[in-house]
């Protein structure tokens, strides 16, 4: 009974663990922010992938890194733990879906500067495929945390769901996003075209497009630059978007 309490404490708070080599001291006018999907096809080693992750992290000196599908349980490699380790950077991650204890999907979030507040957003939805479900208390498909003054969230929807439930999730995560400088990475599962999107208020700063969608909101922040990474999908089955924001 403990474990499983334990369990659900960890998902419901966000499960935090800091690294303090490498960290940040102090802000910097501009941020660069990369949102991966970190699932890609089994035969592909995972430790591989986040090694080319993890190149790509130091070379562009990307300050945040919010990730979708990071895979941890029993036995299971932890991509986002092992890039936050290797870089000695801080994280964050909460289960989206999957098996507790053996199988966890998780949304994440990895950042050169301290994590502070992390929590994970709850969306409760009908539908989606069997695997697509969270055994606990509302469906997690959020993570959120202060980051260097910067409110900043990494998320996944579920799907397959009825427009409504799409429409909900949306609504749902964007709620949990208070007023004020914010950054919203996501693996949303829609187009631009889909109604979903005309829900979002916030300033649109990079868009991957089909057939897997990646994107990357913000409010009281410029966008300096944009540009889609690992688009030849070696680490990824999405591209990765990385966007420089100035403060």
């Amino acid at each position: 009974m403990i474990p499983i309490l334990l369990t659900v404490c960890l998902f419901l708070s966000g499960c935090i663990a800091s690294s303090t080599g490498n960290l940040h001291p102090t802000p910097s006018p501009t941020i660069k922010v990369l949102t991966i999907n970190l699932c890609a096809d089994w035969s592909s080693p995972r430790q591989h992938r986040a090694d080319l992750i993890i190149e790509l992290i130091k070379a562009e000196k990307i300050d945040i890194i919010l990730t979708q599908e990071g895979i941890k349980g029993a036995g299971q490699f932890d991509m986002v733990e092992y890039i936050a380790n290797s870089l000695g950077y801080s994280y964050c991650q909460s289960p989206a879906f999957g098996v507790p204890g053996f199988l966890e999907y998780c949304v994440g979030i990895i950042s050169a500067y301290p994590i502070l507040n992390a929590k994970a957003v709850g969306c409760q939805v009908s539908g989606g495929d069997p695997i697509d479900k969270v055994p606990f208390p509302g469906s997690g498909r959020g993570v959120m945390a202060d980051i260097s003054g910067i409110k900043v969230m990494s998320s996944h929807l579920t799907v397959p769901v009825e427009q409504a439930e799409k429409e909900k999730q949306v609504n749902c995560l964007q709620a949990a996003l208070p007023p004020g400088v914010t950054i919203w990475g996501s693996d949303f599962n829609f187009v631009r075209s889909d109604p979903a999107y005309s829900l979002i208020h916030l300033q649109e700063a990079l868009y991957s497009g089909p057939p897997q969608v990646d994107m990357v909101f913000s409010s009281g922040l410029s966008v300096l630059a944009s540009r889609l990474v690992f688009e030849d999908r070696v680490a990824s089955d999405h591209s990765g978007v990385l966007v420089t924001f100035g403060r």
